[in-house]
């Protein structure tokens, strides 16, 4: 978001508007005057050390509140700004904007999708003194005490959840829920899962978490691991990657990565610890903190209760809820891992993810520690993978610190040797006869292609190459080759083709990003006592001899706080308009009602008989419809906000309630 300058703000507002504004902070307007100096007067104004000190006492909690929003959600239109504060209806979110752009501390502009707000030159400085943050928007919280503990997923239990799915486990019943074996087994392995009655939901969330992230895919009743992205995962940097699949635990595909993993850092990493709010305090954060992106109050609160689910937020025994105090590891173990001579494995807590030793090694317990076995079987399927047995020992004596047990290598080299005695590769069979076949011969076009020539004339080709191995025959006059078909004739486009089930939607770099607005105050904007100050201005309104209209005025802008110093205080400040229309003026109460239609949510307050009573009532105008020779006054009653249709000629007396001063 730029940073506007008052010449934007002013160029914004029409020409009355803009006059009205000069008169009501600098004064009467002499002619001729320069439009230039008239801004540049306002610069100075607001650049004044006691007004600004003024406009400061002037904030209180609601407007930090609103500013906060306005400040960090990004270029947010008045709609947007609706669904982030659900809890104030439109009309008074609607009041209270235009009061901030009275006050000049925000300004609106159009854009494509409604007008867009931003703080003013003047509402960055209440910004940079301290009065917009977190604590605006959640308060201060309550005193509690953070207990410390260790979530459970982490990389330990990745590397455990590669393992399982490895194993291409059935979960799901064809006609829907969890398979009772499966889940027993899910129990066994994964007990820091199921301590309590939330296993099952914590379990979901995991899944979750895996499918939105791009490692894992339902296929049927199992979910396939998909290991591109699984040693894109590994090969991040720990505290990107804890990032990253919090955020798609908590938020799943409802928000991008790069939105939701700053939101929920804010959450989890900046949150002051030793307090606690309620839950809907923290949605209202979260909400705040994905700016313009779509999210729905319901979404907000449910991704709050994810990360209570996942131990990054706990409860502090009276509904409310805490940042959980992290617990290092890292004294409890002088290594990340151990190796015992009979194929044991432990992984330490702070263990990073470790795919090899997933694919290579049966998962047996995901708990305090996580514990794998070594087996024929096991350290087959990881050769399956392509997974190097010299680069696993390699790692594995990097992270225990010692030797992989002499008897381990031994027999893992049993096993290769046994895996190699036999290969089997997909292949393309490319069969020439005639002069084509003298020219492959001849050139060796396809040696450094092929697997192997079973006979003459067929060589057996890479798929992967296809593209490359097509553009050397065409280099040496081999053109219009076939397609690749299947046994059964068919074009096969399947076995070249890359996977397409990792998701495009995933930012793999750049993501791990400190949101702005945990640079500010997490406390809530203090309470300023501004009755002297009202008094004060107010002593000096009668020391003017103001006439009783020109009073009622200077109150009125005085309790939209827009009276900043007694010099705006002066006789002949304020012009006046007709603001009101009564019996037979039809003609005015018709322009009246125009006016308040065109101006910024005005409002028109109307008294008119109702069986023997006379009612007054306040609506905020939408349009007029022609009705025959009479017009129909259509808007919103207030506060009720519910559809009122008025006829002009019934209305006994309607007067116009500026909602804006310019």
């Amino acid at each position: 978001m730029t940073r506007s300058k008052w010449t934007e703000v002013f160029a914004s507002m029409s020409d009355s508007a803009f006059f009205e504004v000069v008169r009501h902070y600098l004064g009467p307007v002499s002619t001729p005057f320069h439009k230039p100096d008239l801004i540049s007067g306002m610069e100075e104004f607001f650049g004044n050390p006691g007004v600004f000190q003024r406009l400061l006492e002037f904030i209180d909690p609601d407007d930090a509140f609103l500013l906060t929003y306005i400040a960090f959600s990004g270029e947010a239109t008045d709609e947007q700004l609706g669904r982030m504060i659900p809890d104030m209806s439109p009309v008074i979110l609607r009041e209270r904007l235009l009061n901030l752009e009275e006050r000049l501390l925000a300004w609106s502009r159009p854009g494509p999708k409604g007008r867009v707000y931003e703080l003013t030159p003047a509402g960055r400085q209440v910004k940079d003194a301290g009065f917009l943050g977190p604590g605006a928007v959640i308060g201060p919280g309550s005193e509690a005490v953070s207990p410390k503990g260790v979530g459970w997923f982490d990389d330990n239990f990745l590397t455990s959840a590669l393992a399982f799915l490895n194993e291409s486990v059935p979960l799901f019943r064809k006609e829907g829920g969890w398979r009772k074996k499966t889940l027993e087994s899910l129990k066994s392995r994964f007990p820091t899962l199921f301590r309590d009655s939330r296993g099952e939901e914590r379990l979901i969330l995991a899944g979750r978490a895996l499918i939105s992230a791009g490692l894992a895919v339902r296929r049927e009743e199992v979910l396939e691991p998909k290991m591109e992205t699984w040693r894109d995962l590994e090969s991040m940097k720990d505290a990107q990657r804890r990032a990253l699949m919090t955020a798609r635990a908590a938020a799943g595909r409802s928000i991008p990565s790069d939105v939701a993993i700053p939101a929920i850092r804010l959450i989890t990493e900046y949150l002051p610890i030793n307090r606690s709010w309620e839950p809907d305090q923290l949605a209202r954060l979260f909400h705040l903190s994905v700016g313009t992106t779509p999210l729905s109050p319901s979404g907000a609160r449910r991704i709050i209760a994810h990360l209570e689910l996942m131990g990054c937020l706990v409860s502090d025994g009276s509904g409310k809820l805490c940042r959980r105090e992290i617990e290092s590891h890292e004294s409890q173990s002088e290594h990340l891992l151990s190796v015992t001579p009979v194929g044991d494995i432990t992984l330490n807590p702070n263990m990073g993810l470790f795919c090899d030793l997933a694919l290579t090694a049966e998962p047996v317990s995901h708990d305090v520690v996580t514990t794998f076995r070594w087996t024929k079987e096991r350290f087959l399927t990881g050769l399956d993978y392509g997974i190097s047995p010299k680069k696993l020992f390699k790692g594995l004596e990097e992270k225990s610190g010692r030797a992989v047990p002499e008897n381990i290598k031994i027999l893992a080299a049993e096993w290769e040797a046994e895996y190699n005695t036999m290969s089997l590769k997909l292949g393309v069979v490319l069969q020439a006869t005639g002069i084509r076949r003298e020219i492959i011969e001849k050139t060796g076009v396809l040696e450094t292609f092929s697997h192997s020539r079973p006979a003459g004339g067929i060589w057996l080709l890479d798929p992967a190459d296809e593209e490359r191995w097509r553009e050397a025959l065409s280099d040496v006059g081999i053109d219009r080759i076939p397609p690749v078909v299947t046994p059964s004739g068919r074009p096969s486009s399947s076995i070249q083709a890359g996977s397409t089930d990792h998701p495009p939607y995933l930012p793999w770099n750049g993501i791990v990003k400190t949101p702005e607005i945990c640079q500010f105050s997490w406390d809530k904007v203090r309470e300023v006592d501004i009755k002297p100050v009202i008094e004060e201005l107010a002593k000096h309104a009668k020391s003017v001899n103001l006439s009783q209209q020109e009073y009622i005025t200077f109150q009125e802008r005085l309790d939209r706080r827009v009276i900043l110093v007694p010099e705006q205080i002066r006789k002949g400040a304020w012009r006046y308009e007709v603001m009101s229309a009564k019996g037979l003026d039809y003609r005015g109460k018709l322009r009246l009602a125009e006016a308040a239609i065109n101006g910024r949510d005005d409002r028109v307050e109307v008294t008119l008989a109702v069986g023997n009573d006379v009612v007054t009532r306040l609506m905020l105008p939408d349009h007029l419809e022609k009705d025959g020779d009479d017009h129909v006054l259509v808007g919103l009653s207030l506060p009720e906000e519910e559809e009122m249709r008025i006829k002009i000629r019934k209305i006994g007396f309607m007067k116009r309630i500026k909602a804006s001063l310019f």
